[in-house]
């Protein structure tokens, strides 16, 4: 009876932690996942979608180191706001990143769509 007993508490004992390092894992690539709203940087030339994801179609095409601004998420799509007026566009997230406010003449702001 204590060898049951014994295996019962380290099989539930071993799911536990087990389940409990997948939520704070998770957790953790979650918050790195989360965009600050603010204005980003492209990476590479980026298409703007309709919507979050490839099947949207593309309204625009932004060239490299462009600054851009981000105003949420949608799984790994990144939603872009005009300050033109034009509507909100979509782009992949592996295609900009956080404009680093210790180097502010980085990207240099040009006229279009999504541009801030």
């Amino acid at each position: 009876m204590m060898k049951r007993t014994t295996k019962f508490v380290i099989e539930v004992g071993i799911r536990s932690w087990l389940a409990v390092m997948f939520l704070l894992l998770s957790g953790s690539a979650l918050a790195q996942r989360e965009p600050i709203p603010g204005t980003y940087v492209t990476t590479t030339t980026v298409n703007v979608r309709q919507g979050p994801g490839t099947q949207y179609r593309v309204v625009a095409t932004i060239p490299a180191d462009i600054r851009i601004h981000v105003v949420g998420r949608e799984g790994y799509w990144l939603k872009v706001q005009s300050k033109h007026g034009n509507p909100p566009g979509y782009i992949d997230d592996r295609y900009a990143r956080p404009l680093e406010s210790s180097s502010p003449a980085m990207a240099p702001a040009a006229e279009g769509w999504y541009l801030t």
